[in-house]
């Protein structure tokens, strides 16, 4: 069958050949970043994901996300964000991971924009709430913004501490 051919080294031809080989690949190393196993494979077999199909965008987050948190390389996971933005602009984790990698390099003013995008793609994103809130908080010094921030947080059901001592210390 087909999976036999992607895995004998002939590898996919056809186009949708190749969507569907990349997207195995992808839920294969989202497996195993799942089940905590070898991130070092995932990220082989996202790559591998992306020479069969270049547009997949998802694969670009998933590999932004690994060279932010899993295997730190803020250049490579730059890299991936961009593509990530080009060819899934409608999932949040595009712009979401964009902004925590600016976070990451410092550059926090792009990094707020990012995570402001992410918004847009999905208003009630609350992890980009928690973020924003930390990243005004602790990089650009903005009380206010940190707990408009960390009350929409906690109004979408967020329950980081963090969140509820700033909320709760704002109010007279």
């Amino acid at each position: 069958g087909r999976k036999a051919t992607f895995s004998s080294g002939s590898g996919p031809q056809s186009a949708a050949d190749r969507r569907q080989a990349a997207k195995m690949r992808y839920e294969q190393a989202y497996g195993l970043l799942q089940s905590g196993k070898s991130s070092e494979e995932a990220l082989r077999l996202l790559n591998t994901a992306l020479e069969y199909d270049s547009t997949f965008g998802d694969a670009y987050v998933l590999k932004s996300y690994v060279l932010l948190e899993v295997l730190p390389n803020l250049d490579a996971a730059l890299a991936a964000a961009l593509l990530a933005m080009q060819y899934a602009p409608k999932n949040p984790d595009s712009p979401y991971t964009l902004g925590l990698i600016y976070e990451k390099r410092g550059q926090y003013a792009e990094a707020e924009r990012a995570m402001r995008e992410a918004l847009i793609v999905n208003p009630d994103y609350a992890d980009v709430y928690l973020s924003l809130g930390i990243l005004y908080a602790d990089e650009m010094k903005d009380q206010p913004k940190s707990v408009q921030a960390f009350t929409r947080y906690l109004e979408l059901g967020g329950n980081h501490a963090r969140a509820r001592a700033a909320v709760a210390q704002s109010k007279p």
